[in-house]
Order: structure tokens, then C-alpha cells, then sequence
């Protein structure tokens, strides 16, 4: 993950707790902005202290993730946002933490499947997409279509053909379909090279849906 991007997350951790009187809230605060100042290392051991104090203590363990992957440190960022993801497991946020932590593993399908489960969870910053760190999966076409689906949920303009519908490479895509959504069309045209259509696979779970 960019610097700039550890930066940004560093700066706003979803669902963090507010008791600031708590010794491990007060932890927690203080490696955040010992890595807001780049002093990560020390930062961590903040971190390590308050989640010593307070396991599940939702702060430590995202922004300690963030602070490992500032360090290259995939293995133990994907624990601490796994651990995060146990107390929070609808924090859409969360999910595309632990992407980034596993893309760094080289975890592709891994990723891709938490990144699909962020967008599912409602995910509307395509920044948190584009921003850098999926440089692996960024020319896959399903990671296209989920960036396609977070910028046109946000209200991000995107490249549309003559009836409305998203391009990727010149060819329109077939609307995602995800869980609790239905979709508004569903394309036909051929996709690249006259094969088939560019379509979402469906999830395991998701078939016949």
C-alpha cells in the first residue's frame, strides 16, 4: 500500500471506539498518531500493548494492520485485520484492508474475494480501490467491474456507451450482480474479440441466482 494511502486510512479507522478514558483506547490513540508522524515501528508498539490490554479493541487492530503493511509485513497484517474482521465483520473497510494484506501474500483469488465482499457490504469509495496496492489484480476484469460498480454507486462519472451501460476496454459489461441487488439490465453484446459476454461469475452460494 502507498504511503499516502496508509495515511489516509491511518486517519479515519472504521468503527474505532471512542472511550478515550480506557487505557488500551488511550494505546491506541497514541500509535495513531505516533504513525501518522511515520514513526511506525513505535507506533506498533503501541499497538501491541493496547490489544494486550484489550484483544478485540478495534483501533489497535486495524490501524496496527495498516501500520505492518507500511512494513511490508504482509502475514502479520492479514492476522490483524482477520482479527479485526472477527469483532467487525460488516465493516466493508475492514474487507478491503485485508485485500490489500493478501494481494501482498499474493493471494489474488483471496483478494478478490474480499474485495467483492466489500462491495457487497456497500462500499462507496472507489478510492479505496484505485488508490494503489492491487497491482497485481488491477487488470483483471473483475476487479474492473468492481471499481465500474463503487464509482457508479458513488456517483463518480464512468465511460458509458450510447445506451448507458459501463465500458471496460470499448465493450459494455453486464451489470454486477450481487447479494440483495438485481440487476437493472443484463448486456448481450459480445464481449472482446467476439467471445462471450463480460460477466461477474456468481460467488460460491450464488449460483441459479
Amino acid at each position: 500500500m502507498a504511503a499516502a494511502l496508509l495515511l489516509a486510512a491511518l486517519s479515519a479507522c472504521p468503527g474505532a471506539d471512542t472511550a478515550g478514558d480506557m487505557p488500551a483506547e488511550r494505546l491506541a490513540a497514541e500509535g495513531l498518531a505516533l504513525a501518522r508522524g511515520g514513526q511506525i515501528p513505535a507506533a506498533l508498539g503501541r499497538f501491541d500493548e493496547a490489544l494486550r490490554l484489550d484483544p478485540g479493541n478495534r483501533k489497535a487492530l486495524y490501524n496496527g494492520g495498516l501500520a505492518h503493511l507500511a512494513l511490508s509485513q504482509g502475514a502479520e497484517a492479514k492476522g490483524l485485520f482477520e482479527r479485526f474482521l472477527a469483532v467487525a465483520p460488516n465493516d466493508a473497510e475492514g474487507h478491503v484492508a485485508l485485500a490489500h494484506a493478501q494481494e501482498h501474500l499474493g493471494e489474488a483469488e483471496a483478494a478478490m474475494a474480499s474485495l467483492r465482499r466489500a462491495v457487497e457490504l456497500g462500499l462507496t469509495d472507489p478510492e479505496l480501490l484505485t488508490g494503489g496496492g492491487f497491482e497485481s489484480i488491477q487488470g483483471d476484469v473483475r476487479f474492473v467491474q468492481l471499481v465500474a460498480l463503487v464509482a457508479q454507486r458513488s456517483g463518480v462519472r464512468a465511460p458509458l456507451d450510447d445506451r448507458g451501460r459501463l465500458l471496460v476496454g470499448g465493450h459494455p459489461l453486464r451489470t454486477l450482480r450481487l447479494a440483495g441487488e438485481v440487476p437493472r439490465e443484463t448486456c448481450d453484446a459480445p464481449g472482446p474479440e467476439g467471445g462471450p459476454d463480460v460477466g461477474f461469475p456468481p460467488a460460491a452460494g450464488e449460483a441459479g441466482r
